[in-house]
């Protein structure tokens, strides 16, 4: 079984967190460069196909809500992490 892969916006001055809550889990992290999304630590994965942004990731919830989605490929994101969804940037593939 392949790993899913969780991209990372290197640009964020916070984005360590991101890391540091997928450190452990069985998804691989992917440092890119500015998804020009910024509002907190960035981070995409593929959810039932498609790739999906989130943005804002600087809470517990949204945190675990990113691992549980990475690890378990959960058909709908956590409610938590559904909020964050940047939808302007859904579907297209990490700069």
């Amino acid at each position: 079984m392949a790993k899913t892969m969780v991209f990372v916006c290197h640009k964020c001055k916070r984005h360590r967190c991101v890391e540091d809550a997928m450190a452990g889990s069985e998804a691989k992290v992917v440092m890119v460069g500015c998804q020009k999304i910024c509002s907190g630590p960035v981070a995409g994965l593929e959810v039932r196909g498609r790739m999906e942004w989130f943005d804002r990731l600087d809470t517990v919830k949204r945190l675990v809500g990113l691992r549980v989605l990475a690890e378990k490929g959960r058909a709908r994101p956590m409610k938590a992490l559904e909020k964050r969804r940047v939808r302007k940037r859904s579907g297209r593939a990490p700069r």
